[in-house]
């Protein structure tokens, strides 16, 4: 079976997303611009961020915490969240997710 593609969701000044679906899970692939940050948004599901390169900022809830390469949060499904790139050069982060099908 061959693995499945990944796909250009948004390509921008802001970012560029590329998402590769995995059985019930998608992976997420994130370049994050120097000095944008993503669009603050929540949703029903829960997600794991893995940041690979890069330093800033990621708003959770109220919360903000720093963020750098190697660095692993949790969102839980509900809660605002928002990646803030405070650096010229490219922040890159993966996320993964599953939608629960209701």
């Amino acid at each position: 079976m061959l693995a499945p593609k990944w796909v250009i969701r948004k390509d921008d000044d802001r970012y560029l997303i590329r998402d590769r679906v995995l059985s019930d899970f998608t992976v997420s692939e994130t370049k994050l611009r120097g000095i944008k940050r993503t669009l603050g948004h929540s949703h029903p599901y829960e997600e794991m961020y893995i940041f690979t390169s890069g330093k800033g900022a990621m708003k959770i809830g109220n919360k903000s915490k720093d963020v750098q390469a190697g660095t692993i949060l949790y969102v839980s499904g509900g809660e605002f969240h928002q990646v803030h790139n405070g650096q010229m050069s490219a922040m890159r982060f993966v996320c993964i997710f599953k939608k629960e099908v209701t």
